[in-house]
């Protein structure tokens, strides 16, 4: 965050910050093969900063009027700024080795003396220094925004690095989501490590080691599913695996995903893309950050997308989605700022539920499907306002809540039994209307405390999340039905729906976490919450029945973490770390007791190193989860839930998640861009009341044992070919899975293949032609059932994408 003084008038301030390439290189001495294309001022001295690791500070107003020449030589980086500012008034200024900056006039016209010096953090070293460049005091996020390796994330509620985090972290940032063209939040967790999604387009959950994971927007706890929001909304999306109940609350021991939203800057900055594919998709979006004062303390960014779906199977009308969202940012103080943001999103689809078996017991081929060719409806409308203070002692305040409303009108149709000979079977027409209203609010504060001569880091925080459900389903039936090709219901639905639910679940807790420095590399991190859990429904009909409460009700239910970290280096960090979890159930004992929570436990140990001064992240874990307490049917009992006939259970289930991963991320050369992420899970039950299942896999429908996903992108410059593969570059990934199976089919492994082809027409202009599935792989998502959730994975497609920032 900029601070501004009253009185300097000083609008915006550019600090480029690049690390050299190679450990020990002396400035002086170095020269670099510069390639840089004439364009704005500004643009090439990033460019410089990123090619050569030196960092250049620069005052935007001051060079933003200006254009550069083009360079293509071995120079060194002093011989570079003097070409790129001849004719210029501008001058440079050499602070220290490997460190430049450019100020207006002649040095003797300016009297920097009077200004306060400025305070760069770089990798936790704060550089205080009276150097020849004073700039008013700013706080600097100096990651490379072009690059897959992050610097920071904020999934623990404070900004951190991923070394100082005990655990598995993953980030994917906005340019990989450009780079490789996502339009959905399936496809764009897919590519995470350790990541699967699960459940129909539009709604799916996201298995991590485990189970579903948790959801955060913005280090908010969610009660709601996000997966129909668009990739454009996020700076970056944040994957945390392993529990996180000092977090969020009630959770299986699996993970959590954080939504970082995109927030106004302090330049007027933009960007538009327009798109078109395979099956008639095409896409427009388009992203503007704008200073509404001119002093920019009133800044806003406004986002909009409209995304057009065409489907690979016959017969199916196409999705169509608008979204719009806005925020505002208004710096009250030096030290306060107040943020309001809106979304709107308004979507028409098509439910596809999945193909049955045929009489031979095979999927039908997939360009078939199930449905009813009525289009559904989804509207979502949320609001946030968030307040942050920064104190004078380094401590800071966070404050934010959250309202989101979605409305549903579905209709769909599925098969209720495999095709006879002539493909005909029964067939299930539904109509659904669904309300669901969130609330969610979050209050921290963070800053540090010394005793015993170091300095340590406290969190504590609050949080709750209250979910309403209302909503209702009619469900009409017909027989001999061709519903591969017949998809016309209106003779067979029926939209009086007849009984509604109503459900209301509420979370909240206390939280605190306590990082502390043992000895200078050594961190011992504490931390637990305090959770309460309740839940009621009732029913909604001729006549409305009373509220009933939840038998899962509970109470300070208290979740432990412990971490160690420990930097072994600069560029090597251990750690391990130990998280709990609790997952309410509402199943009873013969007894007539409501079961245990379901409790949960991960230990983790790894080893996190970034290289080329940070520009590259990799990652190496060992896991173990363990979730007992776990609702089994008790055979030995019956006359439970209020009947003579009911089930009864008993809390003596048990599941043991055991594996191992590997990720990097980040440019190891300028020109390479890449992630890479690997993951070994073996799930097995330990106890079940299937003592057949006992020592099998758990979860093998929807968890593969092993993952491995790539993405990598190259750009060419003028030292390849003679120049002639100058501005293109070219894109490559896979993805693979091995097999899943259930109680009906086996899903076989499979890898698919992607690429890209772009070309950088100017400094503002890109156009790119992105192929999916590009050897045209058919493969299932999941196995389904003989009647349904057989849906294929897209075959290959492809996509050209137009993208222009200013």
């Amino acid at each position: 965050m900029i601070k501004h003084k009253s009185n300097l008038r000083l609008k915006r301030i550019t600090l480029i910050l690049a690390s050299a390439l190679y450990a020990g290189a002396v400035f002086a001495e170095t020269t670099y093969a510069i390639q840089i294309p004439a364009q704005r001022l500004d643009l090439a001295l990033q460019s410089l900063a990123q090619q050569s690791g030196t960092q250049i500070l620069f005052v935007t107003k001051a060079v933003n009027n200006y254009q550069s020449e083009t360079l293509n030589q071995e120079l060194t980086v002093e011989q570079a700024l003097q070409q790129l500012l001849k004719g210029k008034n501008l001058q440079i200024k050499k602070i220290a080795d490997n460190k430049f900056s450019i100020v207006e006039g002649q040095p003797q016209a300016r009297n920097m003396g009077q200004l306060k010096p400025i305070d760069v953090n770089i990798r936790g070293v704060a550089n205080t220094s009276n150097t020849a460049l004073q700039l008013p005091l700013i706080t600097v996020n100096a990651e490379d925004h072009t690059s897959y390796a992050a610097k920071k994330v904020s999934i623990g509620k404070t900004e951190q690095s991923l070394k100082e985090i005990p655990q598995s972290v993953s980030v994917i940032t906005q340019q990989q989501i450009e780079d490789q063209g996502f339009t959905t939040i399936a496809d764009t967790l897919n590519q995470a490590t350790g990541v699967v999604s699960y459940g129909y387009a539009g709604s799916e959950n996201y298995q991590v080691r485990f189970a579903a994971a948790n959801v955060q927007v913005n280090g908010i706890p969610q009660s709601n599913n996000i997966s129909n929001e668009d990739p454009a909304l996020y700076e970056r999306i944040e994957v945390l695996r392993g529990p996180s109940g000092l977090l969020t609350g009630s959770g299986a021991p699996s993970g959590s995903i954080n939504f970082v939203r995109k927030r106004p800057m302090q330049d007027n900055t933009g960007s538009i893309a327009v798109s078109a594919g395979s099956w008639g998709s095409y896409r427009s979006e388009f992203d503007a950050n704008v200073q509404l004062t001119e002093d920019a303390r009133l800044r806003g960014r406004f986002v909009g997308v409209y995304n057009h779906q065409g489907e690979f199977y016959d017969n199916a009308q196409d999705d169509a989605k608008t979204t719009a969202y806005g925020v505002v940012e208004y710096q009250l103080t030096d030290q306060a700022t107040l943020g309001i943001s809106a979304t709107h999103i308004d979507e028409d689809y098509i439910n596809y539920w999945g193909l049955p078996l045929d009489h031979n017991g095979h999927v039908p081929d997939k360009k078939y499907y199930v449905g009813y060719n009525r289009l559904s409806h989804r509207e979502q409308n949320q609001y946030t306002i968030d307040f942050n203070y920064d104190f004078d002692n380094q401590w800071n305040a966070k404050i934010a809540y959250n309202q989101n409303k979605l409305q549903f009108t579905n209709y769909g149709a599925y098969a209720t039994a495999p095709l006879d000979s002539a493909g005909l079977t029964s067939v299930a027409v539904g109509h659904v209307q669904q309300d669901y209203r969130h609330k969610n609010l979050d209050v921290n504060l963070t800053g540090p405390i010394h005793f015993f001569g170091q300095e340590h880091q406290l969190l504590l925080g609050y949080n709750q999340w209250e979910s309403e459900y209302f909503g209702g389903a009619r469900y009409n039936f017909a027989s001999n039905w061709d519903v591969l090709n017949n998809h016309s219901y209106d003779s067979v639905v029926n939209t009086n729906i007849l009984s509604k639910s109503n459900d209301i679940t509420k979370q909240s807790g206390f939280y605190a976490s306590a990082k502390i420095k043992l000895i200078a590399p050594l961190t011992l991190i504490l931390g637990g919450r305090w959770s309460d859990y309740r839940q009621k429904s009732r029913t909604v009909a001729a006549t409305t029945s009373a509220w009933r409460a939840s038998a899962a009700n509970t109470n300070n239910e208290f979740t432990p973490y412990a971490g160690l970290v420990w930097d072994i280096n600069d560029q090597l960090t251990w750690y391990a770390s130990y998280a709990d979890s609790f997952v309410p159930q509402t199943e009873q004992t013969y007894q007539g007791k409501t079961l245990d929570p379901r409790i949960g436990w991960q230990i983790e140990t790894g080893i996190k190193a970034d290289f080329f001064n940070g520009a590259l992240n990799t990652s190496m874990a060992v896991f173990q989860i363990r979730d007992k307490n776990r609702a089994m049917l008790d055979s030995e009992h019956i006359g439970c839930g209020g009947t003579t006939t009911g089930q009864c259970y008993k809390a003596a289930g048990e599941v043991q998640a055991r594996g191992i991963e590997f990720e990097v991320s980040g440019k190891p050369t300028p020109n390479l861009n890449l992630t890479a992420g690997y993951t070994y899970n073996d799930l097995k039950y330990l106890s079940d009341n299937n003592v057949e299942n006992i020592g099998k896999r758990f979860a093998a429908d929807t968890i593969p044992k092993q993952l491995f996903k790539l993405w990598s992108v190259y750009s060419f410059d003028q030292q390849y070919f003679s120049g002639y593969l100058n501005h293109w570059h070219i894109g490559l990934g896979l993805q693979a899975q091995s097999s899943l199976y259930n109680t009906t089919m086996q899903r076989s492994g499979f890898t698919v293949f992607s690429t890209k082809i772009g070309y950088q027409i100017n400094p503002n202009w890109q156009a790119a032609l992105q192929i999916n599935n590009v050897f045209d792989k058919t493969y299932l998502n999941n196995p389904g059932t003989t009647f349904y959730y057989n849906i294929y994975g897209e075959p290959r497609n492809f996509m050209l994408t137009l993208r222009a920032k200013y």
